[in-house]
């Protein structure tokens, strides 16, 4: 595949494919995030790694993330408007709360929870 440029795999909960589309570059990270129950600092070094990766794509590429997150962000949008619709379902939780400010300080939208 021509349009294909990298593939990372840093792990068993990351990946990211850099592809051509167009005149657009594209970075895909798929991941798998600790879920409930696991140590608080797995979960932090998940976060981190991902924001750090995040962080080293090129100014002008479009970023995507896709994958099991495993929060909770709930409905209200209060404070993430620009990260957030008003449609999310319950509470938001310790995590989701974390992943709302990793959106933010990265200029991302939640598109599907």
């Amino acid at each position: 595949m021509e349009s294909v440029i990298e593939v990372i795999r840093w792990d068993d909960r990351m990946i990211k494919i850099k592809l051509v589309v167009g005149e657009k570059v594209l970075n895909i990270f798929s991941v798998y995030a600790p879920q409930q129950g696991r140590p608080d600092e797995e979960k932090e070094e998940f976060r981190e790694k991902l924001s750090d990766r995040i962080s080293e794509v090129s100014r002008g590429d479009i970023v995507i993330v896709a994958g099991d997150m495993n929060v909770y962000i709930g409905r209200d949008n209060g404070g993430y408007e620009e990260v957030m619709g008003g449609y999310g379902i319950g509470q938001r939780n310790k995590e989701g709360e974390q992943m709302l400010q990793l959106c933010q300080l990265h200029n991302l939208r939640i598109w599907n929870t």
